[in-house]
């Protein structure tokens, strides 16, 4: 079950939501021929915008280290 309003990714083969399979699912995991990744980061406290900027510094420099995707993230 979806929230009123939230969003949801669906194909021919399979409907994806924050609540069902967009985390434990092999279909949408990342591996090594993973081509594209989309990181979603929520910040709803903006008196933590420190650590949120931080958390996202931190995740870009961890997927350059394993990545050899010479890309920037963007934001």
């Amino acid at each position: 079950m979806t929230l009123p309003q939230e969003i949801i990714y669906s194909d021919q083969k399979a409907v994806v939501t924050r609540c069902l399979n967009w985390r434990d699912s092999a279909r949408y995991g990342v591996n090594a021929s993973t081509k594209e990744v989309l990181f979603l980061i929520e910040n709803a406290n903006p008196e933590q915008n420190a650590d949120y900027q931080q958390a996202i510094a931190l995740l870009q420099k961890r997927l350059q280290t394993i990545s050899s995707c010479q890309q920037p993230c963007r934001f």
